[in-house]
């Protein structure tokens, strides 16, 4: 019986504990990782450093542009809270930068920490966003990070703040934005931790020997160069023979070259290697000890990695002091005035009074470098001054990125910045400075016009911009464009176009879109989103697909509008077609790129700068076939190899079947074209059991299929393999077979007790199901008693064939099905029996049985997988990540987690929020000086390219790379004769105008008059329309016709509606020495 007068202290003590239950769940939610919404960050991250950051806590004071930008990247990135406090209304100024405010907000008594809150909880819904009406200093301590982003104060409470987070293991980051200029401070306390300085992930390569010395010298596989330096600490495993090198601890090295390097450890006594073994590097954990903000104020230099301020532009040494001191001095003027400098270039007065403050000081702190130029430095410390209450987009996205990025790093990824960083844009300033009317007009581009005025205000909204790519770069230059005014007005204009629609991965760092545009047009609802941003943004958006497939949309007249041209995708092939369109119509390109924390930016002037595809990233490596068949060393290779896998079993065989039903003798025939006899007849033997299966088929029949996969290829095939190559087999030369990059695999029967071989039979019978049309079944124990059932077929001992890379031989060509010629004797089309082979007879035998055994069967009935990496519902990345970890176990190799498998079976790039806005600060920085007309000669000077690896962080800015000029040569490599430059010196954006219409005959008389140059060939794109040298003088004909009447004939595809022009490519020889010519593209107008 239930005793019903339990003791009150019982029933209070099962309350309590089913209180802490419910807080315990309410826990685990709260910190569970969304990786679908984080997929792209946990691929740059890591889940360790993902789970930290989920718990951190984050403050950030001030909410104008770099406070809102630095809280949109960390939302984004997704700490556990991020705390708001910005007690000040809105003024028109901070709408410059902010993307949040609006001007019906503007001088009311709304803060701007309260006016943004709303939209920057809509980022991110695990991410508590709050707004704090007061801050005290003992507040600081709720957190684990402080970001001031403004000094509502002097410098002496930015020093107790510090001291207070130093005393209590708090990270303190301090950042401003003076307008054209800022800084970053950050400060993480005597101890910190580093667990990864670079983020790369840890390689490993094959040893191949090691020496009883000391030191130990090792030698890898001549297959790959390692990618250790001196410094790195290396482990061992499966070395054979010195087996005391697998129990070393992390060992440091010192490398010799690419393949060799010493072991610090005296390997004198170890065993002799005999064979095989890895090497890895091993990340060590390293202790950071940084200045507090008082002392390092004062004497910078000392707080830095290399004893000097670092200096991001190398054009520009001594920049980075004289930025610290024009800061300090602003500082010390407010200490001692109870107010900033109020500056203008008429004020002497003022001016040579803060002049007095920069030089005492820079005086009176000897251990810092002065400048070398103390005019420039004048000027240096004028413009800071004078714009030190502006905020301005460019400056604050750039500063805001960077700031989150470190606030990440508080978690021990990465190398935290140490600890100074200036950085500024003043070479976007207008040069005529005297001549600038820079008085604000009480709008939103207040700030902007305080800087560069109100001509350059209005320039700005008349421009003309095509931005390609609406995904993460796309919506941090929108809002730019927003922000700044750019086509803003009735005579500008914002094309924006993008085919790619909304994904849920996407919300992480797209913060345009929200979980309710998922699978709606990127350019659309960014277009949307940026005009509620500033309603004036003339903006339109294209969904549609930039190639030479839709000229006819973006034609010769869309391409003139543009002053300049934005790429914003991560497509190689649509960034070189619309870096030709802006060679060819001679448009600016701003180029842009991100890879995790790294990022590029590249400014394309034309007829003065390189164009992108001067210089191109080298190809991926690709895994050799039999390595990816038989011999994999890597978990890359495996993952490859399940990828394959996938798309072998669940598209390419069900896609078959349905191009079979849809079309039976069409699809035969080009069966037999497209592949050989033995290729057809495995082709339609897998049709007829996918055929047979969906007539039979139940869940079980997917599950025995799902076993049969299982035993075909982890255990039947390997034990085929081994018997071919047994363990102990020697190659040609008497070497052992399984060594080097060979591992030795190990056949695996099936067992249901085990996750993995379950976890591969429910993902594949589930696609096997879905394959088919039938219901699923997603109960593991019963698919795995099921499966468990079968029993794996007897091994039959099978030599297997392998063409191996170190032999490969020309090999005989595979039979392939020919049209039967007539016999001796017979005459042509005379109607003779045919000689089938044995192959040919079974493959009619087939087709009798498939076509009898269709039925009823329509091509609906199949449904190939189209493979989703984004979708953990219908188990694509599942069986992909079993399949490849089973591998793997095959091999001995060690297994990954389901994220690296996603990554990579995915072609994921790794991206994050952080670099995306950092990098794009820096883009649209440039947008100044075009506006400004800086295009001409001698300009370059004022554009920057930019590499930049926020992870370490490193911050290179140099002068874009001038423009290749074409010149003759007496010898060239590839002619492998003597070439003429014509005109000498001519570049990529030339072009020789040539005005038709015209005859082939005629064009060429006109460039031999002209150049003195013989042509013997004329191309237009992919069209030959003129080769003197065709067979039998087949194009003799075409002397005597127009040129553009040719192209029309032979062209697939008909010219753009108004384009009234050839480009053409010539080439022949010079009249007179017989050499080879280079010419510029000739631009062919028939029509004008």
């Amino acid at each position: 019986m239930v005793d019903r007068k339990a003791p009150a202290k019982t029933q209070v003590a099962a309350g309590k504990q089913k209180e802490e239950a419910h807080k315990k769940q309410h826990h685990e939610e709260e910190h569970k990782i969304d990786t679908n919404l984080y997929s792209r960050q946990i691929g740059t991250y890591g889940m360790e450093t993902m789970t930290k950051l989920i718990k951190m806590n984050v403050l950030i004071v001030g909410m104008r542009g770099l406070g809102a930008e630095t809280a949109k990247n960390l939302i984004l990135a997704g700490p556990h809270s991020v705390t708001l406090y910005d007690p000040h209304p809105i003024q028109w100024g901070d709408l410059s930068a902010n993307f949040y405010l609006k001007e019906k907000d503007v001088m009311t008594l709304t803060t701007r920490a309260q006016a943004s809150h709303a939209q920057l909880q809509e980022l991110n819904p695990y991410v508590k966003v709050k707004v704090i009406d007061q801050l005290k200093l003992e507040d600081h301590r709720d957190y684990h990070v402080v970001v001031y982003t403004e000094l509502f104060q002097d410098l002496d409470h930015v020093i107790e703040v510090d001291e207070l987070c130093r005393k209590h293991g708090i990270g303190f980051i301090l950042g401003t934005n003076f307008g054209p200029s800022g800084f970053i401070f950050l400060d993480y306390g005597d101890e910190f931790v580093v667990t990864d300085p670079d983020g790369e992930e840890t390689k490993s390569f094959i040893v191949v020997s090691a020496t009883q010395s000391n030191p130990c010298i090792v030698t890898v596989h001549e297959d790959k160069r390692h990618i250790f330096q001196s410094g790195d600490h290396v482990q061992f495993r499966e070395v054979q023979g010195m087996t005391q090198l697998n129990s070393l601890p992390p060992t440091e090295i010192e490398v010799i070259d690419g393949y060799s390097f010493r072991l610090k450890v005296d390997a004198s006594k170890f065993g002799a290697y005999t064979r095989e073994g890895q090497v890895q590097n091993i990340k060590m954990p390293q202790k950071i000890s940084f200045m507090n903000f008082k002392d390092a104020l004062l004497n910078p230099s000392a707080s830095q990695r290399y004893g000097c301020l670092d200096t991001p532009d190398f054009r520009l040494i001594g920049r980075s002091e004289a930025l610290h001191f024009s800061y300090l001095a602003y500082f010390e003027y407010y200490r001692q005035n109870k107010r900033y400098p109020n500056l203008s270039i008429s004020e002497y007065e003022a001016i040579q009074e803060y002049y007095n403050y920069t030089t005492n000081l820079n005086q009176e702190y000897k251990n810092s470098a002065k400048p070398s130029d103390p005019t420039d430095s004048f000027q240096i410390w004028n413009n800071v001054a004078r714009f030190a209450q502006t905020c301005i987009s460019p400056m604050a996205a750039f500063f805001g990125g960077i700031i989150a990025q470190e606030v990440v790093k508080f978690t021990g990824k990465y190398s935290p910045l140490k600890q100074w960083l200036h950085y500024d844009i003043f070479e976007t300033l207008p040069s005529d400075d005297n001549s600038i009317n820079r008085e604000p007009l009480q709008c939103r581009y207040d700030d902007q016009i305080r800087v560069y005025g109100r001509d350059v205000q209005q320039q700005l909204n008349d421009l003309h911009t095509f931005m390609v790519g609406a995904g993460a770069l796309g919506c941090e230059l929108i809002k730019a464009f927003a922000l700044m005014g750019v086509g803003c007005s009735e005579e500008g204009r914002v094309s924006v176009t993008d085919n790619d629609n909304i994904e849920v991965s996407n919300l992480n760092r797209q913060f345009l879109f929200r979980k309710s545009n998922v699978g709606q047009s990127k350019s659309k609802v960014a277009c949307e989103i940026a005009r509620n941003i500033n309603p004036a943004l003339n903006v339109m958006d294209y969904q549609t697909r930039v190639g030479t497939d839709t000229e006819q949309v973006f034609n010769d007249l869309f391409w003139n509008k543009q002053d300049f041209v934005v790429n914003a995708v991560d497509n190689i092939n649509a960034r070189l077609y619309v870096d030709g369109r802006c060679v060819w119509y001679n448009k600016p390109l701003l180029e842009s790129g991100t890879l995790g924390t790294k990022a590029n930016m590249q400014m394309i002037l034309p007829h003065q700068t390189q164009c992108y595809g001067d210089s191109q990233d080298p190809p991926e490596e690709g895994i050799p076939m039999c390595t990816l068949r038989n011999f994999p060393n890597q978990i890359e290779h495996c993952i490859e190899w399940g990828r394959d896998l996938f798309s072998r079993i669940f598209h390419d065989q069900p896609n078959e079947a349905v191009n079979y039903l849809t079309k039976p003798n069409d699809y035969v025939n080009d069966l037999k074209k497209a592949t050989t006899l033995d290729g057809v007849k495995t082709t339609l033997e897998e049709i007829r059991k996918l055929l047979n299966l969906k007539k039979t088929a139940d869940f079980l029949k997917c599950i025995e299929l799902a076993r049969h996969y299982f035993d075909e290829h982890f255990d039947l095939n390997i034990q085929s393999l081994v018997h071919t190559f047994p363990e102990n087999h020697k190659d040609k030369d008497g070497q052992p077979f399984w060594s080097g990059p060979k591992r030795f695999p190990h056949a695996q029967p099936f067992n249901h007790s085990d996750q993995l071989h379950v976890q591969f039979i429910i993902a594949c019978a589930n696609l096997i199901a879905y394959n088919l049309g039938l219901p699923q079944n997603k109960n593991h124990n019963e698919v795995a008693q099921k499966a468990g059932k079968f029993k794996t077929p007897a091994y039959k001992p099978k030599t297997v064939h392998i063409e191996l890379e170190e032999s490969k031989q020309a090999q005989p060509a595979p039979q392939q099905i020919q049209q039967q010629k007539p016999a001796a004797g017979q005459k042509a089309g005379a109607k003779a029996p045919p000689e089938l082979s044995q192959d040919e007879k079974q493959i009619m035998e087939l087709l009798k049985h498939i076509k009898t055994e269709t039925g009823k069967l329509v091509p609906k009935d199949f449904i190939p997988a189209e493979f989703e990496k984004d979708d953990d519902t219908n188990y694509h990345i599942e069986f992909i990540h079993a399949a490849s970890n089973l591998r793997a176990r095959n091999y001995k190799i060690i297994e990954c987690d389901h994220q690296k498998t996603k990554m990579i079976a995915g072609k994921i790039i790794p991206a994050i929020a952080t670099t995306t806005a950092m990098i794009t600060g820096c883009v649209t920085a440039q947008i100044y000086n075009l506006v400004q007309g800086h295009l001409g000669n001698g300009v370059l000077t004022k554009y920057k390219d930019a590499f930049i690896n926020l992870a370490l962080p490193t911050f290179i800015f140099s002068e874009p790379n001038e423009v290749k000029k074409i010149k003759s040569t007496e010898y060239d490599p590839i002619m492998m004769s003597k070439i003429t430059a014509i005109p000498e010196d001519h570049t990529i954006y030339d072009k020789i105008i040539v005005m038709g219409p015209l005859t082939v005959e005629q064009l060429l008389a006109q460039m031999k008059a002209r150049f003195n140059i013989e042509i013997c060939m004329i191309g237009s794109g992919k069209q030959l329309l003129y080769n003197q040298y065709a067979p039998k003088n087949a194009h003799a004909p075409r002397l005597g016709r127009l040129v553009e009447e040719i192209y029309k004939e032979s062209a697939s595809e008909p010219l753009p509606d108004g384009r009234n022009y050839l480009c053409l490519e010539v080439s022949g020889t010079v009249i007179g020495d017989g050499s080879d010519f280079s010419v510029p593209s000739v631009k062919y107008k028939f029509k004008y």
